[in-house]
């Protein structure tokens, strides 16, 4: 049986509001996952070497404003992502996660306005 990768996504929701760093970190990291693995998908991209480009990049070749819209947000993700788990100098907090979950929403919208 396969993941269900909205698991991931539960776990975020849980820990977002928490005050410790490293649910904090933890909460970004499996959003961005839940997410990235739900567009990866869709778009019927395996995983293999550098899939997340290949995501982003599959998202902006068509020429679709939306398409490309939602591969900018991806990206942003992304990078906020690979910060949480891999900067440990810079403090993640409610703040941070708030522009996070802020960006999540808006490319939840628009994925399920543009991908089936």
């Amino acid at each position: 049986m396969p993941f269900d990768w909205n698991r991931y996504a539960t776990l975020a929701d849980e820990w977002k509001e928490s005050q410790r760093q490293e649910l904090l970190r933890c909460s970004i990291s499996r959003a961005y996952y839940a997410f990235y693995n739900s567009i990866r998908i869709k778009k019927g991209i395996p995983t293999k070497k550098q899939p997340h480009k290949i995501v982003i990049e599959k998202l902006s070749e068509n020429n679709d404003p939306e398409e490309i819209e939602l591969a900018k947000l991806l990206k942003d993700l992304q990078e906020i992502r690979e910060i949480a788990d891999y900067d440990g100098v810079q403090e993640i907090d409610g703040r941070y996660t708030e522009r996070f979950f802020t960006r999540l929403t808006a490319a939840r919208e628009l994925c399920l306005e543009i991908l089936p």
